[in-house]
């Protein structure tokens, strides 16, 4: 639908208080940005930033591990058991849950 009449606005919080989903709830999706802090030639940098705004984990993935699973490594590093955790790529679209840090490195651009 639209947004004609601010109906879908969030309101905003006053005093530096902030919206921040539940992180313990039971059965719910945990939400982490996946941003690429640095690309070196040994090394990859990812930084998994809450849709808060909270860093949540950083992860450095050598060359030998760019194979490796993304949503696995990132649900380890997150350390979320109670939920889902689910990567959202730099460009905005939902991480497939077969994606290595080969893919996203190459979907980086």
């Amino acid at each position: 639908g639209s947004n004609s009449h601010a109906q879908c606005d969030i309101p905003a919080l006053k005093g530096g208080l902030r919206y921040c989903g539940s992180l313990t709830a039971p059965g719910t999706d945990f939400l982490v940005q996946l941003v690429i802090s640095e690309i070196a030639a040994d090394a990859l940098k990812v930084v998994c930033w809450s849709l808060c705004g909270d860093a949540v984990a950083t992860l450095t993935v050598s060359a030998a591990e760019l194979a490796s699973n993304v949503c696995v490594s990132v649900s380890s590093a997150v350390g979320r058991q109670n939920c889902r955790v689910r990567a959202i790529l730099p460009d905005g679209r939902l991480a497939p849950p077969s994606l290595t840090f080969s893919e996203l490195l190459m979907s980086a651009g």
